[in-house]
Parts: structure tokens; C-alpha cells; sequence
């Protein structure tokens, strides 16, 4: 069942990012692939993590979701963009938002890119994640993919999912 903006469906799978998920075309590549659960996509371009631990609770906590997928960090990186500790320090609050607001489980996905400033959130989120109980996702690969989205959406189409794994799925006979 897939959700689309007029929709509620609780219990869903819920992608909050910026740039590189804002593109993530989720509810399409589902139906493609025969991924028949709940997601949402409620990812802006050009989001902050500062900006979404203040919309979070209207555009994430009334979703009711039992999975959240986070991107933040590449609108952070630019030249003058936000140094490691304060990011980390945003990110911070908005896991502590999400953790008091929603019974959710988190999953910190990497900041795409691999510059120096990435490589040092990245190594941030990896540490903030252990601390808050948070699951850290590498989506490097994907990135690096000449399918970006659709590598993006196997790699965690497992953590996604709310039920076993049917056999003939297992064995992509699906």
C-alpha cells in the first residue's frame, strides 16, 4: 500500500532529508520493485537539520511513522556552511525530538559526498548515533551507483520492511 501526500497511512516507513533524498522518488520505485508497505518521502530541498528539528513535529510526528530515515548534511556543506560540532550538536536535538515525539525507530543515513567536511559529519553522526540509540546507515555506495535511487532503495528496503521477508523475494524471483 503506498501513501501519497492526501493519504495517512501509520505505521509507515518515513524519509525526512534535504538535497540528495528530496529527489528520492520512493512511492515510484516501490510499486517498481513490489514493495507493498507505507512510505512516505517528506524530504525538502535545501533543508537544514536546524530547519527540520522545527518541522518535524508538523510534517513528521502526526505521520505516526514506525521508521524514520534522516539525510541531513549537504546543505551544511557548503564552503561557509556549518562546522562539524554544530551540526552534530542539531542533529543531536533533532534525534532527542524525535525519540520524545514518536515511538519510531531512526536510521542516520550518511551525508553524501565524500569530501573532507562530509567524511568528518559522517564520523559525528557514526558516534551520535551509538549515543542515542540511533541505527547509522552508509549510503556511499549508492551515491557512487549509475542507479543512485534504486541502489538507495535495496539498500534499505531490509530496514524498511515491517514483516519477514517472503521467500520468493529473497530469492528475487519477485
Amino acid at each position: 500500500m503506498m501513501c501519497q501526500d492526501n493519504d495517512f497511512c501509520e505505521n509507515a516507513s518515513v524519509f525526512y532529508g534535504s538535497d540528495f533524498l528530496s529527489e528520492f522518488n520512493v512511492n515510484e520505485l516501490a510499486m517498481e520493485l513490489g514493495y507493498d508497505e507505507p512510505v512516505y518521502n517528506r524530504s525538502v530541498k535545501g533543508l537544514t537539520v536546524e530547519e527540520a528539528s522545527k518541522t518535524v513535529y508538523k510534517d513528521i510526528v502526526p505521520l505516526n511513522p514506525a521508521k524514520i530515515f534522516l539525510n541531513f548534511g549537504d546543505t551544511e556543506l557548503a564552503p561557509n556552511g556549518t562546522s562539524v560540532y554544530d551540526f552534530a550538536d542539531k542533529y543531536e536535538w533533532l534525534l532527542y525530538a524525535l525519540h520524545q515525539n514518536t515511538n519510531a525507530r531512526l536510521y542516520v543515513l550518511s551525508v553524501a559526498d565524500d569530501v573532507k567536511k562530509a567524511v568528518d559529519f559522517n564520523t559525528a553522526l557514526k558516534k551520535l548515533c551509538s549515543e542515542t540509540h540511533c541505527d547509522f546507515i552508509d549510503i556511499s555506495s549508492a551515491v557512487k551507483s549509475s542507479l543512485p535511487y534504486k541502489t538507495l532503495f535495496n539498500i534499505l528496503r531490509p530496514k524498511m520492511r515491517s514483516k519477514s521477508v517472503m521467500f520468493a523475494e529473497a530469492m528475487s524471483l519477485r
